[in-house]
């Protein structure tokens, strides 16, 4: 995954927190069918040696879970607070009008 510097966390604290803070992902997963997204709040459950558990739960309804190969590899996608900033709200559009496309 394409991770700029500025955005790296290496800290196991400091990620143990956001997923506490953040329990929201995106559990992505390869099907025969193809790539397949789910919302799903998960439980971070930390270890004394090593990095910790992700426990969730898939609704027997959704496919996800039966379409999914277990020996392929998950990917669950945590993100924290968001909003939409308006051009609008940058200095430089009232200066010349222009602005960084979002």
């Amino acid at each position: 995954m394409y991770t700029p510097a500025a955005f790296v966390e290496d800290d196991p604290d400091e990620i143990a927190a956001f997923l506490v803070e953040h329990p929201m992902a995106q559990l992505v997963t390869m099907t025969d069918v193809g790539l397949v997204a789910t919302p799903l709040p998960m439980l971070y459950e930390p270890t004394a040696d090593g990095p910790g558990s992700l426990v969730g739960h898939v609704a027997r309804a959704n496919r996800q879970w039966a379409d999914t190969h277990s020996a392929v590899e998950a990917l669950a996608i945590f993100t924290g607070a968001n909003a939409y900033i308006s051009p609008n709200w940058y200095p430089a559009k009232a200066e010349h009008d222009k602005v960084v496309p979002t």
